[in-house]
């Protein structure tokens, strides 16, 4: 019997477009994507699960590509094209969220990093949750099994208990690896049919 949902953050509660930091990078630094993403592949892991800053990656690259400004100009503008691809709060799915708590404890577990982390904290989403598993601070990340392991055991629960959903499904065979339900999303309409099928009712 489901008793826990579990939602990711990107592309299903935040609508934004899925663009890579590096492309990002690449542009602060005017830089090849090609180079950005090389160098960005090699400090992901650690970003994404909090072993650095990205204003640590920042100073790096700073220092790499001999820029002359600041560390705060590039945290500035790294924002700046982070939220210029922000669409909005999934206020649908919000909404229905909000009856769903009538039934079932509802988490977040997101990969992120610092720098989205502190732009997602001013929207009103994480609100509406019992608790956001983030993976910069909890030090795990998605799509590896003890991930999942880890949300499932910090909530007391049992992963036949809990459904998984995300829009990679690569995210969900991880979790269903781990033993939990797991709901790949498309949209909101389409998540309201998968829901019934599986028996999921405000």
């Amino acid at each position: 019997m489901i008793k826990n949902l579990i939602f990711d953050l990107g592309q299903v509660l935040l609508l934004q477009e899925r663009i890579e930091m590096y492309v990002y990078l690449a542009k602060i630094f005017s830089i090849p994507k090609e180079e950005a993403l090389e160098f960005y592949f090699q400090y992901k892991r650690d970003l994404v699960t909090g072993r650095i800053s990205s204003q640590d990656m920042l100073q790096v690259l700073s220092t790499k590509f001999k820029t002359h400004k600041s560390i705060n100009q590039l945290m500035d503008e790294y924002r700046a094209l982070y939220l210029a691809d922000y669409k909005g709060v999934n206020t649908e799915l919000l909404n229905y969220v909000d009856k769903l708590k009538e039934k079932y404890s509802l988490y977040i577990f997101t990969n992120t990093v610092d720098v989205h982390d502190e732009e997602a904290q001013k929207l009103p989403i994480y609100k509406h949750f019992l608790r956001v598993f983030k993976s910069y601070t909890d030090h795990i990340i998605k799509p590896e099994v003890q991930s999942y392991q880890y949300v499932v055991n910090k909530i007391q629960a049992k992963p036949e208990e809990c459904l998984f959903i995300d829009d990679l499904e690569e995210n969900v065979e991880g979790a269903i690896k781990a033993g939990l339900m797991g709901l790949v999303y498309i949209n909101f309409e389409r998540l309201k049919k998968d829901f019934k099928d599986i028996g999921v009712e405000v």
